[in-house]
């Protein structure tokens, strides 16, 4: 129950004693809220995956998809929407790929 108390300034709410655990429960029962930053159109892209790996078993090609992304606001290629889609990261990734040891058969392994 709310009690009011008069002061010197106006009236300022009070509760009984009792109401403290109803508060706790009730804020400890709100649902976690999931980070609110914006994401880039790169992460976008990977979040919709799936739905453009459907849209290729359904027979839409890499102009076809693109056209579809550009009337949801991107601007995007098909050599591009192909690379985010099949998971490859460009040339920082493939530089770092390098580093880990040698590609072909039969090359020397680098020494450390």
């Amino acid at each position: 129950m709310l009690a009011t108390h008069p002061t010197s300034s106006g009236k300022r709410k009070l509760w009984v004693p009792e109401k403290l655990a109803e508060f706790r429960t009730r804020l400890q029962a709100l649902p976690p809220i999931e980070a609110r930053r914006s994401l880039t159109q790169t992460e976008m892209i990977r979040a919709l995956n799936k739905d453009i790996e459907a849209l290729r078993k359904r027979g839409y090609g890499p102009s076809d998809i693109c056209k579809a992304l550009a009337e949801l606001g991107f601007s995007i290629s098909p050599n591009a929407l192909a690379k985010i889609t099949s998971g490859k990261r460009g040339k920082k990734a493939a530089t770092k790929a390098g580093e880990a040891g040698p590609t072909k058969p039969g090359a020397a392994a680098p020494s450390a």
